[in-house]
């Protein structure tokens, strides 16, 4: 069965979700529906809620630091204490194209991180434009933590070493499918990879994904690492049950 370690079903349309489901029951074992702020948190929850293979990664994007207030960590602590299909705290992360300062950006960044490290959960780092500020703040906050996916990874191999040598996760997304990461996909070994579509956000031929679209990246990377679609799946089933799932 199939396994997508990050999509957005939340922010699909309800006739969207429903299409979709109908035919995900069957085919997934596991999907990750992140969110990105407050209010796409709850619609996340009333999806794992309803779906045994949905599970609830609750996040705050950079884009929505604007948002964050006196009150948001009490808020997602609440929802993890009352939700028991919460299994990470995600995306979060830094992006140097957000229009708050990065000051403002870091302090969300860690209140978040300090919220995981509480109540033990993975954590999914997006990190866009300047790798190394991000690393330099996980750093500071996460020694021994080993509960890290760095999602839709783009950075080069000297990034992915440092990211390794902390006992962290990388994880690729559809855009491995414009062949620009062949080379850093064939470096990272096979016990650190997940597989995520960032649906509906990444497209595919110019057209908006689904998690469906995994099956193409699976076959894809399996290709790069010469090893069978089938063994592949079986390593990423073993990658994400001992990132998300597994008690530390």
């Amino acid at each position: 069965m199939l396994i997508d370690s990050h999509a957005h079903l939340n922010t699909f349309s309800l006739a969207e979700q429903r299409d979709f489901l109908k035919k995900a029951e069957k085919a997934f074992k596991y999907i990750i529906d992140v969110s990105i702020d407050y209010e796409s948190s709850l619609r996340s929850l009333e999806l794992s809620r309803k779906y045994p293979f949905i599970f609830s990664a609750l996040g705050f994007h950079p884009y929505s630091i604007s948002h964050f207030n006196h009150r948001t960590i009490s808020l997602y602590k609440k929802l993890i204490e009352e939700n028991n299909k919460v299994i990470a705290i995600g995306e979060i992360g830094l992006d140097f194209k957000a229009k708050d300062s990065l000051e403002k950006q870091v302090f969300v960044l860690k209140q978040f991180l300090f919220l995981a490290k509480e109540y033990k959960l993975t954590i999914v780092i997006h990190n866009r434009l300047d790798s190394y500020k991000a690393l330099e703040v996980l750093n500071e906050c996460l020694k021994g933590y080993n509960k890290v996916v760095f999602h839709c990874f783009s950075q080069d191999s000297s990034f992915v070493r440092k990211v390794l040598d902390r006992g962290w996760f990388i994880s690729f997304a559809l855009n491995v499918l414009r062949k620009k990461l062949d080379k850093v996909v064939q470096y990272v070994p096979k016990e650190s990879i997940l597989v995520e579509t960032d649906s509906p956000y990444m497209k595919v031929r110019g057209k908006l994904s689904s998690p469906f679209n995994i099956e193409e990246l699976l076959n894809y990377i399996a290709g790069l690492k010469n090893i069978s679609y089938t063994d592949l799946l079986k390593i990423v089933e073993g990658n994400f049950e001992k990132v998300f799932l597994l008690k530390s």
